[in-house]
């Protein structure tokens, strides 16, 4: 019995964690891989050491997740991050990875130097450990905090897999049996909780959709109130934004901007707390009072890029980092995407469509937002050394 309630916490926080991942920013292409791996191996994990199911290929288990992490360390080195702090964990992503390694290699060599089961959960370790490494990266990159909203979900989990899973434990040290179809009651009933657990903010927007589908805006207050609320415990500390070093504030600014149309994520911006901010808010401003103006300042900064030439519109060289900004950001069109109705527009934002669809190819754009955004962090800077 305590090997199965051993194997079951195993199962788990590794299927937690990578249901976090994707909750948290599946968007982003390592945590996704990360998280799918995580997933991939809980499966695998509850079919043989829970369920005793497929022992004699108990190798093939880590195929799956092996090719998920492969592509989540290759996106991760594509997009290591540069701010300073964070190089302890690369390392720490490193050091995993190759005790993952020696894990999958006992498992696949012909003679069983250690128990399959404990050796699947032995690597369930390192995946945790990998995942957690590349949270924390990605938490670092976003300007967030990991571990209050991380640990928040890991105790409603833990909370809500306790009450439901621990019934059916007790019924089996009670029958003293543990039969197939108790196992797999435990494992449906573990699965579900933690399911409806990490993703209940998905399931809540669902639902509200369904319900309120016919009353707009309540569906957009709901929606701006509960995405405010869930991202707080994202938010990190206060910052010295006045000393901090210049290509950092330059790369939040980049985060906040890229943010301006999801308000989840643009409460939980370090520059929430911006002196620009707290001299024109009293100190028990709301989170979405302070999202509002922030989106405010940077659309001010963003404005401030438009050339002076008498025009309305212009695709020279003078209005391409003014373009680059406005449009996806303030106006909130995609320029790229083929999905783009043009003859919804006027007749200027057709202008500028069409020069951002033939001229400007996505890897110029990005370069084009990168460097229109280190402006706007500049002019946000001098801003508030005038305050000083």
């Amino acid at each position: 019995m305590a090997s199965l309630i051993l194997k079951t916490a195993v199962y788990t926080l590794t299927l937690w964690l990578g249901l976090y991942l994707i909750e948290r920013n599946g968007a982003k292409p390592a945590m996704r891989y990360a998280g799918l791996g995580l997933v991939s191996y809980a499966v695998g994990l509850a079919w043989v050491t829970l369920l005793n199911e497929g022992t004699d290929s108990v190798a093939w288990v880590a195929i799956a997740p092996l090719v998920c992490w492969v592509l989540a360390l290759r996106q991760l080195f594509i997009e290591r991050p540069e701010q300073p702090g964070v190089d302890h964990w690369v390392w720490w992503a490193i050091v995993a990875t190759v005790f993952f390694g020696l894990g999958l290699g006992l498992l696949f060599l012909p003679m069983q130097l250690l128990p399959p089961d404990w050796v699947l959960l032995a690597i369930s370790v390192d995946l945790l450990l990998l995942g957690y490494a590349i949270a924390q990266l990605d938490a670092a990159d976003e300007g967030e905090a990991l571990l209050p909203d991380a640990l928040r979900s890991l105790l409603a989990t833990s909370l809500a897999v306790l009450i439901v899973g621990g019934q059916v434990v007790l019924v089996m040290s009670i029958e003293r049996s543990s039969t197939v179809g108790l196992r797999l009651l435990l494992i449906s009933l573990v699965t579900t909780m933690t399911v409806l657990v990490v993703l209940a903010r998905r399931i809540r927007r669902l639902m509200d959709r369904l319900v309120f589908r016919r009353n707009p805006n309540l569906l957009i207050q709901r929606t701006a109130l509960q995405a405010a609320a869930d991202a707080l415990p994202r938010a990190k500390a206060q910052h010295d934004f006045l000393n901090m070093d210049t290509d950092e504030f330059a790369r939040l600014t980049r985060r906040a901007i890229s943010h301006m149309g999801r308000l989840d994520r643009l409460v939980s911006s370090p520059l929430m707390h911006l002196p620009l901010i707290e001299t024109q808010l009293k100190a028990s401003a709301t989170s979405l009072e302070r999202a509002a103006l922030l989106k405010a300042l940077l659309a001010e900064s963003i404005e401030r890029l438009k050339p002076q030439t008498g025009e309305a519109v212009g695709t020279s060289d003078v209005w391409h980092y003014y373009n680059v900004l406005y449009y996806p950001y303030v106006r909130g069109l995609k320029p790229l995407s083929r999905r783009l109705v043009m003859s919804e527009l006027d007749e200027d934002t057709r202008l500028v469509m069409d020069w951002f669809q033939q001229q400007v190819p996505e890897r110029t754009l990005h370069n084009w937002q990168n460097s229109a955004a280190t402006l706007v962090a500049q002019d946000l800077r001098e801003r508030m050394g005038d305050m000083r």
